[in-house]
């Protein structure tokens, strides 16, 4: 079975919840409308305060239900998985995260912030 990684996503300003969810929905639409990728076996993201709201739980719950890898989000829900505390085999920076962000920045080699965008 193939692995497929979406993101990271960047972004310039201080992430909110509504922010987050934003970010959600673009993901999920688009997902959802390429027919012929196939469907998300698991969701899993960091304990980042933003992304741990009710809202965003709500969020993660209809689309992906008990599908969820998140601190805190069974405790909510009654479903999915928490986030496993200090699980280096589960960390995506470990296995994806690190590698794909050198590829990006040194690409270009670029020396300002503005000419990562």
């Amino acid at each position: 079975m193939q692995q497929r990684y979406y993101g990271p996503f960047f972004m310039q300003e201080t992430i909110s919840s509504e922010c987050y969810i934003t970010i959600l929905e673009q993901f999920v639409s688009t997902h959802l409308a390429l027919e012929d990728q196939p469907r998300i076996e698991w969701f899993m993201q960091d304990g980042a305060q933003p992304h741990r709201t009710e809202k965003v739980f709500h969020f993660l719950d209809e689309y992906f239900g008990n599908r969820v890898i998140v601190l805190d989000y069974p405790k909510l829900t009654g479903t999915g998985m928490d986030w496993p505390s200090y699980s280096p085999d589960q960390t995506p920076c470990d296995y994806f995260l690190w590698g794909a962000l050198k590829d990006t920045v040194y690409k270009n080699h670029s020396s300002t912030l503005d000419e990562l965008d």
